[in-house]
């Protein structure tokens, strides 16, 4: 019975350990880019209004958009708004976040976004702007565009053998000792098993 119970330990604990593996290259749903507003980047062309830059990251999980945002070439009393507006790059659309009220050159935040603004989000059609006293349509404008997820490998490659891979593909060797020590632990426990029940017989 003690080694029927400690194969069930070991078949466990190499279970867990397996899975633990196995999910251990999932990238998180969080993504950080950086944005740079200028007045280049306004639809009517804005030269010496001051600039910014915003760090955004959005997480797919929960639909939230964390910022922080810099005011660079301008004073805080003449700032008097920054907004999230929908818009594709050349072109101007309505604020559909506030990412500030003005009177300041540096804030940060969160906003979750609604399904619908997720999709825009996606497909590019956010930028953020900043609008002063003497520019109140926005001295200096950035498009968000959340970063390109690197496409799959559709042919994997096979690294020569080396000390411990066995020439395994890469980034697979892990996962797959984690099962083969599992189906190891698994056999053990059947020969336990059927040892326990010649020796009761």
């Amino acid at each position: 019975m003690r080694i029927l119970a400690l194969s069930l330990i070991v078949v466990t604990v190499m279970g867990i350990w397996a899975q633990t593996q196995a999910g251990g290259n999932v990238s998180a749903a969080a993504v950080e880019f950086v944005v740079d507003a200028t007045g280049a980047n306004e639809v009517n062309v804005v030269s010496g209004g001051g600039s910014a830059v915003g760090v955004f990251t959005f997480d797919a999980a929960t639909s939230e958009i964390t910022y922080d945002v810099t005011v660079h070439g301008i004073s805080g009393n003449l700032v008097t708004a920054a907004h999230i507006h929908k818009g594709a790059a050349g072109v101007s659309g309505p604020p559909v976040i506030t990412l500030s009220m003005g009177g300041q050159t540096a804030f940060s935040g969160s906003a979750t976004l609604t399904d619908d603004q997720v999709a825009d989000l996606e497909a590019g059609n956010y930028y953020f702007n900043v609008h002063s006293t003497e520019h109140p349509g926005g001295f200096a404008r950035g498009q968000l565009e959340l970063p390109k997820a690197a496409a799959p490998s559709t042919t994997p490659s096979i690294s020569p053998p080396s000390t411990g891979d066995a020439g395994l593909i890469q980034g697979a060797s892990s996962s797959r000792t984690a099962w083969l020590f599992a189906i190891i632990a698994a056999g053990l426990a059947a020969s336990a098993v059927a040892w326990t029940a010649r020796k009761s017989s």
